[in-house]
């Protein structure tokens, strides 16, 4: 469960949060701080709810909660953070449109301070919203960014996207980009056993046929490449995309 998911994330130098395994791991670890050139970001993370499931004392989950989050951003205020985004589990599962709750919980996060937030758990991708501001980009929200390791096989639902923002710090922090690329879910049996690999948008023949695509196997990667790309029509395309062009 819960700590047996943390204890193996920790193993591998994972940086996680939003559960915890203690009070007193949530006070010194959350919100969680990270600094990278000279921008330090802060991390927030919630979700509606855990399948039915409760997590047992002292064990912590952050639920959407917006007397919770209002008190997670004012504490992280205190930091003097340069960019805070919010995680959020949310959403219909397999729907691929934002529904009117997450464009709520949207508002009221960018109402509350938060820059940017990135979703998951529709297991599909959903839209890519922004405003723009001269050359700049605002409030930039993932509403879902699809299946990344994951076993279900139908169409949408076999891929998902890797999300990139490019900050500027200056007297301000600005988000000067924005970029997604595309990843299918190739799962080959090696050994009797399944294996996960993910593959980005954009690959050659001659490197579906080395990682070992069928014909079938082709055609549904591409199928998948270009409904993400139409999905994604409004939002800056990325490198490989242009290139298509």
């Amino acid at each position: 469960g819960l700590e047996r998911t943390r204890e193996v994330l920790d193993e591998k130098g994972m940086i996680l949060t939003g559960s915890f395994v203690s009070p007193d791991q949530k006070e010194l670890s959350y919100p969680l701080i990270l600094e990278k050139n000279g921008i330090l970001l802060a991390m927030l993370n919630y979700t509606y709810g855990t399948n039915s499931l409760v997590a047992e004392t002292p064990n912590i989950i952050n639920y959407i909660d917006t007397l919770l989050i209002r008190q997670d951003i004012q504490k992280v205020k205190l930091v003097a953070p340069d960019f805070i985004i919010a995680c959020v589990h949310w959403g219909k599962e397999y729907q691929r449109e934002e529904n009117t709750t997450q464009v709520s919980i949207a508002e009221f996060l960018f109402s509350q301070g938060v820059d940017a937030i990135i979703g998951s758990h529709p297991h599909v991708v959903q839209p890519v919203r922004f405003k723009k501001e001269n050359s700049f980009y605002k409030q930039p929200i993932v509403y879902s960014l699809g299946n990344f390791i994951s076993n279900q096989r139908n169409r949408y639902r076999n891929g998902g996207i890797i999300f990139a923002m490019e900050l500027e710090k200056t007297d301000s922090t600005r988000i000067t980009g924005l970029d997604y690329l595309p990843v299918y879910v190739h799962k080959p049996e090696l050994d009797e056993k399944y294996s996960f690999h993910l593959v980005p948008s954009g690959i050659p023949d001659t490197m579906m046929e080395k990682i070992g695509f069928t014909e079938d196997e082709k055609a549904t990667y591409l199928e998948f490449c270009e409904d993400t790309r139409v999905h994604l029509s409004d939002t800056p395309r990325n490198s490989y995309y242009q290139k298509q062009d």
